[in-house]
């Protein structure tokens, strides 16, 4: 079902249409008339025959209508399509051989488009582009978003990593510090306070036995003056006081105590010590965390300078159906020269080259603003209709260049004899 062209339409209450019959020419088709005649309708009702729910618009139907129909002729094929005003459509798809078919056939006949060649010689670079990739099939397609693609997660990479970057800032310098083993000080502390406390004890043993020795030396004296009474008793204390001496004699001796101040002090600055240590071993952990995102910013630079190099070339080496037309990120190239910089007839013809190009299975091009071609550029795009084999809508406000089929409230007015006729 390739090369196929409209041969005859019929249009009933759909958008500003009334009703139109028309046999179609193979090579030009210009529906004219005044602003709200129904000029538009008649290439949507095209479209909308071949493309299916995805491209009709909510309300299909003309205003006050509650039903529609489109039907649509080719060499090979009859498609119906009708309207209802709850929101339903339904399709008819009949072969010349009598088959019936569905959307499936359809979807392929029509370019994923409808190519308006003035709307893209006015379309903005980057848009012009973006048909152009879609003339260069689904292999490029696909390879182009997977660029893109890589090119977005390698740039968020970076934007994290840069982020995280900023994040940190500059690292104030931190003079290297070794840590010291505070648990030694401490024990020798320790050892030194237990020594001071052993002291104390002794201290305070001695000073009770040399207390008990003066308290029996005057006991003694007691005794005296009772010497009979007591003589026993003296007798008794006085082996008494000889086991008090040799227990006294057995008793170590105090020595110095030791200073305190000299271990604390060395404690403090141990303390401190390990504190700069601390922070030295944070400072190197944070300037090497700085190192690995510099270098994770880096890499990702690399990799998306990397991408967008791969895409450029993939672009600028595409290569269109269209002789001496070339694209890159910069846009559209006509023998070397920028699109932009060629006449507007040229940018016209061109257009309607890659348009033509374009077209599927169903060889139709539509350009809706015909009123801005002149007699000349006209008559150029149907010459290059007809070399080319594509059939052309233009919706032309107006009169026409002549031939014209034109409209007055959604009904055909006036058309050439050969557009006339019915189903």
């Amino acid at each position: 079902m390739n090369n196929q062209k409209v041969m005859r339409l019929f249009v009933r209450a759909i958008k500003g249409v009334r009703k139109i019959e028309v046999r179609a020419d193979p090579h030009c088709n210009e529906i004219a008339g005044p602003n709200g005649a129904g000029k538009s309708s008649v290439l949507d009702a095209i479209v909308w025959a071949f493309s299916g729910k995805r491209s009709i618009d909510s309300k299909p139907l003309r205003d006050g209508e509650a039903k529609g129909e489109i039907v649509v002729e080719t060499e090979d094929l009859t498609v119906t399509r009708r309207f209802s005003e709850n929101g339903d459509t339904k399709l008819v798809v009949e072969s010349k051989d009598g088959k019936r078919l569905g959307q499936r056939e359809l979807d392929g006949l029509l370019s994923r488009f409808a190519f308006d060649p003035l709307a893209f010689s006015r379309a903005p670079a980057t848009e012009q582009v973006t048909i152009l990739q879609g003339l260069l099939g689904a292999e490029f397609a696909k390879r182009l978003a997977e660029l893109d693609a890589a090119i977005e997660a390698a740039a968020e990479e970076r934007r994290l990593a840069g982020r995280e970057l900023a994040r940190i800032g500059q690292i104030p310098e931190v003079p290297a510090a070794e840590p010291v083993d505070v648990l030694a000080v401490q024990r020798e502390l320790d050892e030194a306070r237990a020594w001071n406390a052993e002291q104390d004890r002794r201290r305070l043993a001695i000073g009770q036995k040399e207390a008990d020795r003066r308290a029996n030396a005057e006991m003694i004296g007691q005794f005296h003056a009772q010497v009979e009474e007591l003589q026993r008793r003296i007798e008794q204390r006085k082996s008494y006081g000889e086991v008090l001496e040799k227990q006294l004699a057995e008793l170590p001796q105090c020595e110095m105590p030791r200073d305190e101040a000299p271990i604390r002090d060395r404690w403090t600055v141990a303390a401190q010590q390990n504190a700069a240590a601390a922070a030295f071993d944070a400072y190197k952990r944070r300037v090497h965390e700085r190192a690995e995102l510099a270098r994770a910013v880096n890499r990702a630079d690399e990799q998306v300078e990397a991408l967008r190099a791969q895409r450029a070339e993939l672009q600028d080496g595409a290569t269109l159906p269209v002789g001496g037309v070339s694209f890159g990120s910069a846009g559209l190239r006509v023998n070397g020269l920028p699109f932009e910089q060629i006449s507007s007839s040229e940018r016209i013809r061109i257009s309607a080259r890659i348009g033509m190009a374009a077209s599927a299975g169903l060889r139709v091009m539509f350009i809706k603003d015909g009123s801005l071609l002149d007699a000349a550029s006209f008559a150029e795009v149907v010459a290059l209709a007809r070399e080319m084999g594509v059939q052309l809508w233009v919706e032309t406000v107006g009169g026409g260049h002549g031939d014209a089929i034109v409209l007055e409230a959604g009904e055909v007015a006036s058309a050439p004899l050969a557009a006339v006729g019915e189903f």
